[in-house]
């Protein structure tokens, strides 16, 4: 099917998997799995999922993509729709989701797109949003101050790793770099960019680590 375009902007699977998680805690595979449930994927698709969680340890991005895919991949023409999405993820209490996607595809009317069919449009890339684009932005223009400020130590990674921000494996690449600086970097520019709704995350974690100057620099971000 060709890919569905609102406004200019492509909707596919990673679009709004990445709209409905940014800033958005907390969302587990618990809470994939439920959503699963409500979408009414079928009973095998979950297994499979549930499955490579347990022996492959799949990240929480791949579990969440995954079962919007079954549900686009198992759904008629009529059924994968925003208004559909919207309704499952305030019965399982993500009602924040669900306003983002309310305000991101609401007709000026005032009435939810109906047409919104969610696609993977592989060889269409969708939109950067705004808030994503500046958030990149931000994070590079600062990362010789991140850099040079940020302590990653264990009490980072676990907050990190409890929220699914990063894996065990990103964990323990990161445990395995022998210098501040070279651990920094790794994690600023190679692991941090390739992660959504962590901004919020990170910010807690500095907090409660009591690093005030990495603190400082990523609240400018939001002024």
């Amino acid at each position: 099917m060709a890919p569905t375009i609102i406004d200019g902007t492509v909707i596919t699977v990673k679009s709004i998997y990445d709209l409905i998680v940014d800033g958005v805690s907390p969302y587990t595979k618990a809470k994939w799995r439920a959503i699963a449930i409500a979408l009414e994927v079928p009973e095998d698709e979950i297994e499979n999922i549930d499955s490579d969680i347990n022996i492959k340890k799949i990240e929480l991005r791949e579990v969440g993509t995954r079962v919007l895919q079954c549900w686009f991949d198992n759904s008629d023409e009529d059924e994968a729709t925003i208004e559909k999405l919207i309704e499952v993820l305030e019965g399982v209490k993500m009602k924040k989701s669900a306003n983002k996607l309310r305000a991101k595809y609401e007709n000026p009317t005032g009435a939810s797109s109906g047409i919104a069919k969610v696609t993977t449009a592989e060889s269409v890339k969708p939109k950067e949003d705004d808030y994503d684009k500046r958030l990149n932005k931000f994070m590079k223009d600062n990362l010789p101050e991140l850099q040079t400020k940020t302590l990653i130590n264990s009490t980072v990674l676990a907050i990190l790793n409890s929220k699914d921000v990063i894996s065990d494996d990103d964990q323990g690449m990161l445990n395995a770099i022998p210098t501040k600086s070279e651990r920094n970097l790794k994690f600023y520019k190679e692991i941090l960019p390739n992660k959504v709704g962590y901004f919020q995350i990170l910010l807690k974690a500095m907090d409660e680590t009591r690093q005030s100057g990495v603190l400082a620099i990523l609240k400018k971000f939001q002024e």
